[in-house]
């Protein structure tokens, strides 16, 4: 949630991408989380990321998604809805792989 509310506070400024990096970084190891409940939160914040910082995050969920033993389903589709579908096809690709 904390992710979320951040995001959502930086409104997307160039100035914050260290900063997004940095959340990129701690939300990396929970990528392939199972919990149902963890997979929303997590999803919930790389969504709102990818909102207001999809060339950022685009390139890190290629990377996740493409080296992750298995991605749930429900992660990808909350952390690419706001991507372009461009973005969302090469995130999906990579997935499948």
């Amino acid at each position: 949630v904390a992710v979320h509310l951040w995001t959502k506070r930086s409104r997307g400024e160039e100035r914050h991408l260290p900063k997004v990096q940095q959340l990129l970084g701690f939300l990396a190891p929970m990528f392939s989380e199972d919990d149902m409940d963890a997979v929303k939160g997590i999803g919930w914040a790389l969504k709102t990321l990818g909102r207001y910082y999809p060339g950022a995050v685009t390139p890190w969920l290629v990377r996740r998604a493409g080296r992750a033993r298995s991605v749930r389903p429900l992660m990808l589709r909350k952390a690419t809805a706001f991507l372009s579908p461009a973005e969302r096809n090469a995130v999906y690709m990579a997935a499948n792989k």
